[in-house]
């Protein structure tokens, strides 16, 4: 991607600058742009990042300004002052632009395999583990962090250099996103993880997110695969449909063991190993990852290498150990029903002497929160832990349905949760947290764990003194 091509995709107009052929960066945050970066400024609803540019005039090689910026004259004035090479194209929104030039670059990149990735829940996952699976063979790039909306996407493709494969998670929270991104990443093989609840609040029922995500068909991919045992998905009628799940109707499925899972396609059966995973749900999110290591001609050794490399995880079951063989769980992401309920299931299947979990609200759900809170109780009145704690306006619902002779405790003063969760970490204990990510659980996570450390690190202290 050179100057040249940003004006042509970007369908903008030249204000100053000579566009040049120099390889180009962008970012859209001015406290991380460096040396000739192309600066993106963002209208958003509460900021504009417009008013930063003068600020970094003298660092970038090149930026957009928005037609509907209410001082766009004064701004370029400054800005030209400030650095007469600096090349300035105005058009009329700067977010479309970024999509404009992304869907440009990806139109050039034809040695390069574009992945996308869209469902409720797992994407993340099943994004990690496919670059885990072709990074063994190939050169891979891949969405990072939470880049994976309008914004997120495109910018991800504008990293694109030589790789021989692109991985691209596609979210959204509204009718059409999902046709907006795939018309700009055009995947060759694209992956539905599920239909579920979340965003529900935005788009009304899971017909219409069924509806969403099938956008993502509209690149018309030379392949889809999607999981056969969501009742949606086995409706879709696509011409090269691939399916996995656990039961044999599929065209991939697995039967998982204690240690390791077995997996067959195309008729043959593989063992993988269970050492990256830790609850099943993780085992049926690799299948996908599986299938398109053998499509795109990996051996049953490098696949299995792929899949024996450590999901990073980041808030998705992290794992954290404290004194006394206390485990806590840090599920605190995301906390969509569907997601809620499998935590809670791999949490009933611990071998632990105290189980305890955190739980806040389901958040994005519209008029059916109250319903999901809900059924939520009812996962909680099957499980088997001792204790549950609840977080939260939404979750107000599931206290008043959870049976009376669970010890459910409704609070949110966190401090005072903090405190009660203390009292009741006895040795073999695990933690579970789990909540949508606005109710910020990682918090109650963080301060429980630094009042341990330090309260080993001041016994420690005293050891050390009185040897």
């Amino acid at each position: 991607m050179n100057s040249n091509n940003i004006l042509k995709s970007s369908k903008g107009e030249l204000i100053n600058g000579n566009p040049n052929n120099a390889r180009l960066n962008f970012s859209i945050d001015s406290r991380e742009v460096n040396s000739h970066d192309w600066f993106i400024p963002i209208i958003g609803e509460n900021h504009d990042s417009h008013i930063y540019l003068t600020d970094i005039a003298n660092t970038i090689s090149g930026t957009f300004i928005d037609e509907r910026y209410s001082n766009k004259d004064n701004l370029i004035k400054e800005l030209i002052n400030l650095n007469p090479d600096l090349i300035i194209i105005t058009v009329p929104d700067t977010i479309l632009a970024l999509g404009d030039i992304a869907r440009f670059h990806r139109e050039n990149s034809p040695n390069t395999k574009f992945i996308g990735i869209t469902g409720s829940n797992g994407k993340t996952s099943v994004k990690e583990l496919i670059a885990n699976v072709l990074s063994v063979k190939y050169s891979v790039l891949k969405t990072e962090g939470n880049y994976n909306n309008h914004i997120g996407m495109p910018l991800t493709i504008l990293r694109l250099k030589d790789e021989e494969v692109c991985v691209l998670e596609m979210g959204m929270n509204h009718m059409y996103e999902i046709s907006y991104l795939t018309n700009i990443a055009k995947p060759n093989i694209a992956v539905i993880t599920n239909i579920g609840t979340a965003h529900i609040g935005n788009l009304g029922s899971r017909e219409n997110i069924f509806k969403t995500k099938i956008e993502i068909l509209e690149s018309n991919p030379d392949v889809l695969l999607i999981n056969g045992e969501d009742k949606y998905l086995k409706t879709v009628k696509f011409h090269n449909i691939i399916t996995y799940g656990t039961k044999d109707f599929c065209d991939v499925y697995t039967r998982i063991l204690d240690n390791e899972f077995e997996v067959t396609s195309n008729n043959l059966t593989t063992i993988y190993p269970k050492t990256s995973f830790k609850a099943d749900y993780e085992v049926i999110n690799s299948l996908s990852a599986i299938k398109i290591g053998e499509l795109m001609n990996m051996t049953p050794d490098e696949i299995k290498k792929g899949i024996e490399k450590p999901l990073p995880r980041d808030m998705r079951m992290e794992e954290i150990s404290l004194p006394n063989d206390i485990i806590v769980i840090n599920d605190a992401y995301n906390g969509s029903y569907e997601s809620m309920v499998k935590g809670i299931e791999y949490v009933n299947k611990l071998d632990r002497k105290h189980k305890i979990l955190v739980l806040g609200d389901m958040l994005e759900m519209g008029e059916l929160s109250k319903e999901y809170h809900a059924k939520l109780a009812n996962i909680i009145n099957e499980s088997d832990a001792d204790l549950i704690f609840l977080l939260g306006d939404e979750v107000k619902v599931t206290y008043k349905n959870v049976n009376n002779h669970k010890k459910v405790i409704y609070n949110n003063d966190r401090n005072k949760v903090i405190d009660l969760l203390k009292k009741e970490l006895k040795p073999n204990t695990v933690v579970y947290f789990k909540a949508s990510r606005g109710i910020k659980l990682e918090e109650i996570i963080k301060n429980l764990w630094l009042q341990r450390a330090n309260k080993a690190l001041l016994l420690l202290i005293w050891i050390w003194y009185n040897i």
